[in-house]
C-alpha cells in the first residue's frame, strides 16, 4: 500500500492512495481532499465557508459544475438554489437514447418545456395556472381519467372529443342530483347531426315569458321555450298572431295561467293569420304546450299537448263523408287518403280525431285532411250489432262504415256464412275502456253543454242582424253586471255582450260576420232525465224510453227489449234487438220527416188539425198516380197529386169555375166540374145530408177535359 498526503498544521489537505496487486498492477488508487482515508476515486470532505464551494468546474467562460457547502449541485451556475440547479439559454436537460432524446427547457417566462427530436415546437408545456399539450394526448391504461377544475381545449378553428368504442358524457356525484348543460358561445348553437335518442325525461326551461292580449302578437326571437300567459281568457285575433322567425325554427309555446287560456287561430279561421294549426282554435290553458316550426311562411304545428287530449295522430288526406270518430282504413287508389272502414278490409289505419295531443305529417295543406289517431285514448263512433261492450272488449270495424264493434267470433261466422268476406284475420281498432249499451234502470241521463262567451260586434253592426244571429241560434244574452235583468235589448245595448249558448251552436255563431271577437269564459253541463213515455193505465211503468247509449227503451223497465235508431243513405231505419221482431218491424224515417211503416192499425186516427187541416196521399190501383183526399164542408173530395204539393194540405180545393169557397150554407153541386181534371170524389146533395158518391175513372184528353162521370145513386145514411 501507497499513500501521499500532503498536510498543513497537521490537516490533511490531499491524500492520494494506492495499493498493489503484487503484481505491478496499481488497484483501489483513490484522491482524498480533506481526508486521509478516501473512500471513493475522488473523496472531498471537510469545512469550508458558506460562501465557498465544494467543487467548482469551469472553462475561463463558462461555469460547468458547482457543488457548494450545502451540498447543492449547480449546473451552469455558482450559486444553485436547489439540490439541482439548471442555468442557462435553449436546452437545459437532454435525456437520449441511441434512437432518439428528448430535450427539457424553462424559457423567458419561467415556463417548464419538452420537446421530442420530432417536434417543431414544445409538446408539452407547464405555465403558472396551465398545463398545455401541443400534441395528441393518448391515455392507454385503463380506468377512470379525472379532473378536479376545467377542461378547455382552445383550438380556434375546431376542437373533438372522440370516442373509438361507445361514449358516455355524464354527470355523477354521491352527494346530490347535478344538471350536465350543453351551451354554445354567443349566438352559436348546439347542432347534433345525427339521430338523437331520449331514454329519460327531457325538460326544457322557458326563457322567456309573455303576457297577451287580443291584439297583442307573441314574440318569438331566439327563445325556444316561451310561457303565455294573460290576465283573462283571450282569442288573438290580430293577425300575425305570432311574429315571423327565422327558417327551421322551433319553438315550444306553454300556457300557465290558471284562470284563464289563450286561443291560436290559423288561416281556416283568421284571415292573414300565419299559423297552420291541426285543429282551430288551439287553446293554451295552465300546463298546454303547443310545438311550432317556422318553414320560412309559416308556423306549422309539430305536436299538441293538453290535459284533456290523449292521443298521437297523423294528417290524412280524407274523403268528405269521412268525421271525427269514425274508423277509416288506408284509400288504395289515392296516395295517402283514408275512406271509411268496414269489416272486411285488413288496412284499417286506426280512428279520426277530434283534438289529438300530438300530430305530426301535415304536408297537404292544400287538400280535405283530417288527423287519424296512431296510438292513445280517442273517442270512436260504435255499433251494437255484435252485441253489448264492455269494458276491455277488442273492437274490431263493424259492417256499419265508419264504426267500430265489439269482436264477437260467433257473429263473425255468421256474417262470414252469409257473405263473401274473408273474416279470417280481422284488424283491431283497439280496446273498449267503458261500457256502451248495457241496460241499466238508473243512472242514466242526457247531458247539454252550454258555453258562456264575452262577445264583440264589429262597430256599426245593424242591431237587426245581431238579434236575427241570435235567435237563430237560440242565443241567450246574459245580464252584465250592472244590469239587473236577463232580458236586454240589443238596440240599447253596447257592443259588447255576454251570451250562453249550446255547445253544438258555438263555432258557426262565432264565425259570422258581424262577429269582431269571442272570449270564452265557463262551461255550465245541463242534465236532463231521459224522456220517458207512461202510459195512464200502466201502473206507471215505462212503455218507451230514450236514453243517453242510443238505445229506445219498449216496455217496462224490468223487461224491456232494445231498439236501436241508425242513419243509413239519408233514412233513420229502427233495429231491434230480437230478431223476430226486427224481421216484423219494418219502419223508416226519410229524409223529409216522413215516416214509412210497413204495416199501421190504429183504434183512432187523427189527420190534421182545426189550425192546419190535412188529407191523406192515396195511390189509384191501375195507374199508380196519387190523389189527395181531403175533407171540403162535411164531404169528401180529390185532386190529383201528393197532399203537402202545390198547395193542397190545408189550402182550398174549389170546383172550377169558383173564385172562392161556399159559404157554410150553400150546397155544393153534385155535377162534376166540367174543366176540372183531379176530382175524382164528387159530393151529391139532397135536401137532407150530403152523401159522396163515387164517379167511374175519367179518362185523359190532350185538353184535360175528362168526360161527366157516370153518378150512381147515392147511398142514404142508415139510422
Amino acid at each position: 500500500i501507497e499513500s501521499l498526503s500532503i498536510a498543513i498544521d497537521d490537516n490533511s489537505i490531499l491524500t492520494i492512495y494506492g495499493e498493489a496487486d503484487g503484481q505491478g498492477n496499481l488497484i483501489n488508487y483513490r484522491v482524498g481532499i480533506g481526508t486521509t482515508s478516501p473512500t471513493a476515486m475522488l473523496d472531498i470532505r471537510g469545512n469550508v465557508s458558506t460562501s465557498g464551494a465544494l467543487l467548482r468546474v469551469s472553462t475561463s467562460t463558462t461555469e460547468a459544475l458547482s457543488i457548494d457547502a450545502l451540498g447543492y449541485v449547480g449546473l451552469g451556475t455558482t450559486s444553485p438554489a436547489t439540490k439541482l440547479d439548471i442555468y442557462g439559454v435553449g436546452t437545459q436537460l437532454r435525456i437520449s437514447t441511441t434512437s432518439g432524446y428528448a430535450n427539457f427547457y424553462v424559457d423567458n417566462n419561467g415556463y417548464l418545456n419538452m420537446e421530442t427530436q420530432y417536434s417543431t415546437t414544445s409538446a408539452l408545456q407547464i405555465t403558472n395556472s396551465d398545463i398545455v399539450v401541443n400534441q395528441p394526448l393518448i391515455l392507454n391504461s385503463p380506468g377512470d381519467f379525472g379532473l378536479s377544475y376545467d377542461l378547455s381545449m382552445e383550438n380556434p378553428s375546431a376542437a373533438y372529443i372522440r370516442f373509438s368504442g361507445a361514449g358516455y358524457v355524464q354527470t355523477e356525484s354521491p352527494f346530490g342530483n347535478n344538471n350536465l348543460t350543453l351551451s354554445a358561445a354567443n349566438a352559436g348553437q348546439v347542432v347534433i347531426n345525427d339521430n338523437m335518442q331520449i331514454t329519460g325525461q327531457t325538460q326544457f326551461v322557458a326563457t322567456t315569458t309573455q303576457t297577451v292580449s287580443t291584439t297583442t302578437a307573441i314574440v318569438v326571437g331566439d327563445a325556444t321555450y316561451i310561457t303565455v300567459t294573460a290576465t283573462s281568457s283571450v282569442i288573438l285575433s290580430s293577425a300575425p298572431t305570432i311574429a315571423d322567425g327565422v327558417n327551421g325554427q322551433v319553438v315550444i309555446l306553454k300556457g300557465a295561467s290558471t284562470t284563464a287560456t289563450v286561443s291560436l287561430q290559423d288561416q281556416g279561421t283568421l284571415g292573414n293569420s300565419n299559423l297552420q294549426l291541426g285543429a282551430t282554435p288551439r287553446q293554451l290553458g295552465n300546463g298546454d304546450t303547443l310545438a311550432l316550426m317556422f318553414d320560412g311562411t309559416d308556423w306549422v304545428e309539430l305536436w299538441f299537448s293538453a290535459d284533456i287530449n290523449a292521443d298521437y295522430a297523423e294528417m290524412y288526406k280524407i274523403k268528405e263523408d269521412v268525421g271525427f270518430g269514425e274508423v277509416v282504413s288506408l284509400d288504395k287508389d289515392n296516395y295517402l287518403q283514408v275512406k271509411k272502414a268496414v269489416l272486411g278490409e285488413k288496412d284499417v289505419a286506426g280512428i279520426i280525431s277530434a283534438q289529438p295531443a300530438y300530430l305530426i305529417g301535415q304536408e297537404f295543406r292544400d287538400e280535405m285532411q283530417l288527423p287519424v289517431a296512431l296510438a292513445g285514448r280517442v273517442p270512436v263512433k260504435i255499433s251494437l250489432e255484435a252485441g253489448e261492450i264492455k269494458k276491455g272488449d277488442i273492437l274490431v270495424p263493424s259492417t256499419k262504415p265508419g264504426y267500430a264493434m265489439r269482436y264477437n267470433e260467433e257473429y263473425l261466422k255468421q256474417v262470414s256464412a252469409s257473405s263473401s268476406l274473408d273474416l279470417s284475420n280481422v284488424p283491431i281498432v283497439g280496446i273498449s275502456l267503458e261500457n256502451y249499451g248495457a241496460p241499466s234502470a238508473a243512472g242514466e241521463f242526457l247531458e247539454t253543454t252550454y258555453k258562456t262567451y264575452k262577445v264583440k260586434f264589429k262597430e256599426g253592426s245593424d242591431s237587426a242582424d245581431i238579434n236575427l244571429l241570435n235567435g237563430k241560434y237560440k242565443v241567450k244574452v246574459l245580464p252584465s253586471p250592472n244590469s239587473p235583468s236577463r232580458n236586454i235589448d240589443i238596440s240599447t245595448s253596447p257592443q259588447e255582450q255576454t251570451i250562453e249558448i249550446r255547445a253544438g251552436y258555438a263555432d258557426k255563431y262565432l264565425q259570422a260576420s258581424v262577429m269582431e271577437s269571442s272570449q270564452w269564459l265557463s262551461d255550465n253541463i245541463i242534465r236532463q232525465p231521459n224522456p220517458e213515455f207512461r202510459p195512464a193505465n200502466s201502473n206507471n211503468e215505462t212503455a218507451l224510453c230514450m236514453v243517453r247509449s242510443g238505445y229506445v227503451r219498449v216496455g217496462p223497465s224490468s223487461g224491456f227489449s232494445k231498439l236501436t235508431v241508425i242513419e243509413k243513405d239519408g233514412q233513420l231505419s229502427f233495429e231491434p234487438e230480437d230478431k223476430n221482431f226486427a224481421e216484423a218491424l219494418d219502419m223508416v224515417i226519410e229524409a223529409d220527416g216522413s215516416l214509412v211503416v210497413g204495416k199501421l192499425k190504429a183504434k183512432q186516427a187523427e189527420i190534421g188539425s182545426t189550425e192546419k187541416p190535412a188529407g191523406i196521399t192515396l195511390y189509384d190501383e191501375e195507374t199508380g198516380a196519387p190523389y189527395c183526399l181531403k175533407i171540403k164542408a162535411g164531404a169528401m173530395i180529390s185532386e190529383a197529386g201528393k197532399c203537402g204539393e202545390n198547395g193542397k194540405e190545408g189550402g182550398s180545393l174549389l170546383p172550377a169555375g169558383r173564385s172562392e169557397p161556399p159559404s157554410d150554407d150553400t150546397p155544393v153541386v153534385s155535377e162534376p166540374p166540367a174543366a176540372s181534371t183531379d176530382s175524382l170524389l164528387t159530393p151529391s146533395v139532397d135536401s137532407a145530408t150530403t152523401t159522396p158518391v163515387i164517379p167511374s175513372e175519367p179518362q185523359a184528353s190532350e185538353e184535360s177535359q175528362p168526360p161527366a162521370p157516370e153518378t150512381p145513386p147515392a147511398e142514404q145514411p142508415a139510422d
